[in-house]
C-alpha cells in the first residue's frame, strides 16, 4: 500500500479500473411491464441483493469466455404492473392505463433515489472513516514497530490525516452530487460551444483544492499561487508536502530519506488490504446501503458505470424526459452512476414517459372532429386521473354539454375552449 495511495485512502479505496454496465430493456405486455436487467456480475454485493430479492436468483452469461477480457453478466427477469412496484435498485415505479371520456393514456414512471436520508448517511460516512483510520493505525503499529518515524506518521494521521479526510468526505460527496445533475454533454465538453459549464465546473474545483490545501497548511503561498496559475499540479509537489507534514527538514538528502520511509511504509501492509480497508467500510456504515454503493462508486477512480434504461414502443410518447430512439423503437434514459447510489451520488431521478390515444367515436360526438391529442390528451388524462369523482362528473357534464349543442348539426366546436374549461375544474 503506497504512502501516495494511502493519504488518500482514508477517503477514498482506490478499486480496480473497469466499466460496469447495467442495462435494463423493458417490454410493456398489456398492463404489465417484463424487466430484464442485465448487469455486470462484479457490481456491488449489496446492488445484486437488491436485484435478487426483487426479481429472483438470475443467470450468467459469460462472453469471450477464456479470454483475458471476458466478462460475465447477470441476467435478472421479472413482471410489475400497477403503481409502487420495486425496479431492484431501491427505486419505486408506475406503469397504468388512464381512460377518460374523450381518450387513453399509458404512463409510465420510476424514481429512485427520493428516500435517501442523506443527513444520517453523511453521518454514517463519519464513521466509516473512523474504522478505516483504526485499521490503518492498528496495522501500522503492528509492522512498524519500533520505526522512529512511526509516532509522527500516527500523530500525521489522527491529527490531521483524518480530520480533514472526514470534511473533504463531505466536500467530496457535494461535488459528485452537483456534477450528475450537469447535463451530459457539459459535463464531456465534446463541443466546445456546450462544454462551458463543465470547463467552469473544472476550474471551479481548482480553486477549491488550493483553498483546502493551502489553508489547511498543507502547502505553502507560493506553491499555492503555483496550483492556482496552472503552473503545477499535486504530483510535482507531492514529496515536499509530505516530507513537511512528516516533520522533515527540506535540505541534505531529504529525498533519499524520504524514499527509504516511503519502502518501510509500504512494506508494512499486505497485498490485498484495500480490500480490507472497504470491508471495514462497509461493516461500519452498518444498514446504509446506499452510502457503501455510493462510495464504491465514486472512490473507484479507475471504474465508470454505464447504465441505459430503454422502454420499448411502437410510437414515440408524447411527453417525456428520456431520448427517443427510433431505430430501436424506444425510449432511453442514461446514467453514469451506480443506480443504488442515486440520492447519495447524484440527485434523486426520475425517468417518465406518457403516451396518448384520441377516442374519436367520443371526440367526433363531442366536438365533431378529434381536436384534444398529443400532450393536450396526457394532460387532461393526468389530471383526470387525481381529480374527485365529483370534479371528474361535473366534466363529464361539461363534455355532454359541449356534445348536446352541436348535435345535429355540422358545427365543429373549438377544443382549445372545451380543453380550457375542463382543465379549469379539475385542478380546482
Amino acid at each position: 500500500m503506497h504512502l501516495k495511495a494511502a493519504s488518500l485512502t482514508v477517503t477514498a479505496t482506490l478499486l480496480a479500473g473497469c466499466q460496469l454496465d447495467y442495462n435494463i430493456e423493458i417490454t410493456p405486455e398489456g398492463e404489465t411491464l417484463h424487466r430484464e436487467t442485465t448487469v455486470s456480475s462484479s457490481i456491488e454485493p449489496h446492488e445484486v441483493s437488491k436485484l435478487t430479492a426483487a426479481f429472483g436468483d438470475p443467470e450468467r452469461s459469460t462472453s469471450g469466455e477464456g479470454a483475458p477480457d471476458a466478462k460475465t453478466m447477470l441476467i435478472f427477469n421479472g413482471s410489475v404492473s400497477g403503481d409502487g412496484w420495486s425496479d431492484g435498485f431501491g427505486g419505486r415505479g408506475v406503469w397504468e392505463t388512464i381512460d377518460t371520456p374523450i381518450g387513453t393514456a399509458h404512463t409510465f414512471l420510476e424514481c429512485i433515489g427520493g428516500d435517501t436520508h442523506i443527513a444520517d448517511d453523511l453521518a454514517a460516512l463519519q464513521d466509516g472513516i473512523d474504522a478505516v483510520d483504526t485499521l490503518i493505525r492498528r496495522q501500522l503499529k503492528h509492522s512498524m514497530q519500533g520505526d522512529k518515524m512511526l509516532p509522527k506518521v500516527l500523530n500525521l494521521l489522527r491529527q490531521r490525516v483524518v480530520p480533514d479526510a472526514k470534511d473533504l468526505a463531505v466536500a467530496a460527496w457535494a461535488i459528485a452530487y452537483a456534477q450528475q445533475a450537469l447535463p451530459e454533454k457539459d459535463i464531456l465538453g465534446t463541443d466546445p460551444s456546450q462544454g462551458r459549464l463543465g470547463e467552469f465546473f473544472e476550474r471551479r474545483l481548482q480553486e477549491a483544492a488550493v483553498a483546502f490545501l493551502w489553508q489547511r497548511d498543507w502547502i505553502t503561498a507560493d506553491e499555492a499561487s503555483m496550483l492556482a496559475a496552472e503552473r503545477s499540479d499535486l504530483n510535482d509537489i507531492y514529496d515536499r508536502i509530505l516530507a513537511r507534514a512528516l516533520g522533515m527538514k527540506l535540505t541534505g538528502d531529504w529525498q533519499a530519506q524520504l524514499e527509504a520511509f516511503q519502502k518501510r511504509f509500504d512494506d508494512a501492509f499486505p497485498k490485498g488490504f484495500d480490500k480490507q480497508l472497504t470491508k471495514t467500510f462497509t461493516k461500519a456504515v452498518g444498514e446504509h446501503t446506499r452510502l457503501a454503493v455510493g462510495w464504491a462508486a465514486t472512490t473507484a477512480f479507475l471504474t465508470k458505470r454505464k447504465v441505459t434504461v430503454s422502454l420499448k414502443s411502437a410510437t414515440e410518447p408524447v411527453i417525456t424526459n428520456g431520448t427517443w430512439n427510433k431505430a430501436l423503437g424506444a425510449v432511453q434514459w442514461k446514467l453514469a452512476t451506480a443506480p443504488l447510489a442515486v440520492g447519495v451520488t447524484a440527485p434523486p431521478l426520475c425517468w417518465s414517459a406518457t403516451w396518448a390515444k384520441p377516442n374519436a367515436t367520443a371526440q367526433d360526438s363531442i366536438l365533431g372532429h378529434v381536436g384534444i391529442d398529443g400532450k393536450d390528451l396526457a394532460g387532461f388524462c393526468l389530471a383526470w386521473k387525481i381529480c374527485t369523482p365529483e370534479r371528474q362528473q361535473a366534466v363529464r357534464d361539461v363534455l355532454n354539454s359541449f356534445a348536446r349543442a352541436r348535435s345535429g348539426t355540422d358545427i365543429k366546436a373549438e377544443a382549445i375552449d372545451l380543453l380550457g374549461e375542463c382543465m379549469e375544474l379539475m385542478e380546482q
